[in-house]
């Protein structure tokens, strides 16, 4: 082990009772949803005019534009599943005791 993790270990084992991070995880920087959110909440024209560019590109067989419009019509199918289970119950003695 290099002598500067080693010492870096030792830092951290000598902080009894402080967090090696009080603030929390910092706050991811500016995202594309967090701009486009901003841009059609600010110009609610610019929304009607993505989806009518998109709607045009449906319409002229673009495969994309077209699964985007399929999927936002009727909505992606819901997969139903089943995460129920069973817990033996425990051996005493080799017997189950139920």
């Amino acid at each position: 082990m290099s002598a500067t993790r080693e010492q870096a270990i030792k830092n951290l084992k000598g902080m009894t009772g402080a967090k090696a991070n009080p603030n929390g995880r910092p706050v991811k920087g500016y995202s594309i949803t967090h701009m486009f959110q901003e841009m059609f909440t600010n110009n609610p024209e610019r929304k009607a005019e993505l989806g009518e560019a998109i709607y045009r590109k449906a319409k002229q067989g673009d495969p994309t534009a077209l699964k985007l419009v399929w999927n936002y019509m009727d909505g992606m199918p819901t997969q139903k599943s089943d995460v129920t289970i069973k817990i033996p119950s425990p051996i005493y003695g080799g017997k189950s005791k139920v």
